[in-house]
C-alpha cells in the first residue's frame, strides 16, 4: 500500500475494528471462563473444546464485520474524496490484519495441545480474511440498492460459506488448505474490487 490516502484509510479502519475487537474479545473472555468452568464441572475435555469454539467465534466474527463495515463505512470515507479502490484495499487489508492478530492469539492454546506451527496460525487467518471477504460480498449488493445485485451478492455469499464448511469437513491437512483459502482470498477480493469500483453513489 504505497498510496498514502490507502494507507491512511488502512489505519484508521484498523484501529476503529481494533477497538471493536477489544470488546469482542473481553465478550469472548468472559464466555470462555465461564465455559471452562461448567466443562470442567461436567468432565468434558474443556482445551479442545475451546479451541475450536474460539475459530468458529472469530470466524463469524469476522463474517459480520465484513457485513457491517462496509455498509457502515463506505459513503463516509467517499465524503472525504477517498476513491472506492483505495476504500476496498484499505478496508479489506485491515481486516486480514485483524485476522492475523485473532489467530495469533490463540498460540498459547495451540501451545498448551502441542500443536503449535506457523501453518497452524496462518491457515485460520486465511480464513478469517475470506470470511470477511464472504460478508463483504453479502453486503455490496445492497450497497448498489438494486434487486439484481442484492440477490446475486447473497447467494454468493451464502454459497462461500457453505463451501468452507465443506472444504473444512474434508479434513485435509493444513498444508493443503493453505493455497485453498489463499486462492479463494485473491478470486472473491479481485471480483469484490471489481463490484466495488461500480457502485453508485449519490452526488
Amino acid at each position: 500500500m504505497r498510496d498514502k490516502v490507502t494507507l491512511s484509510v488502512f489505519r484508521d479502519l484498523f484501529r476503529r475494528l481494533g477497538i471493536s475487537a477489544l470488546w469482542y474479545a473481553g465478550v469472548f473472555a468472559v464466555v470462555i471462563l465461564v465455559l471452562q468452568i461448567v466443562f470442567k464441572a461436567a468432565g468434558v475435555d474443556g482445551d479442545v473444546a475451546l479451541t475450536v469454539i474460539s475459530a468458529i467465534s472469530t470466524r463469524f466474527y469476522m463474517l459480520v464485520l465484513g457485513i457491517v463495515c462496509p455498509l457502515v463505512y463506505f459513503t463516509h470515507y467517499l465524503a472525504v474524496g477517498v476513491t472506492r479502490k483505495q476504500f476496498a484495499v484499505g478496508i479489506f487489508a485491515a481486516g486480514a490484519l485483524l485476522s492475523l492478530c485473532f489467530a495469533l492469539l490463540r498460540a498459547p492454546m495451540l501451545i498448551i495441545e502441542n500443536v503449535f506451527s506457523p501453518l497452524a496460525l496462518l491457515v485460520p487467518a486465511l480464513y478469517g480474511a475470506l470470511a470477511f471477504l464472504v460478508g463483504w460480498t453479502a453486503a455490496v449488493g445492497f450497497q448498489y440498492m438494486r434487486g439484481v445485485p442484492i440477490c446475486v451478492g447473497t447467494i454468493c455469499a451464502a454459497a462461500m460459506f457453505h463451501g468452507m464448511i465443506a472444504v473444512e469437513r474434508l479434513q485435509l491437512p493444513l498444508s493443503a488448505h493453505l493455497p485453498i483459502s489463499a486462492g479463494a482470498i485473491a478470486l472473491v477480493g479481485a471480483v469484490l474490487l471489481v463490484a466495488v469500483q461500480r457502485i453508485p453513489v449519490k452526488c
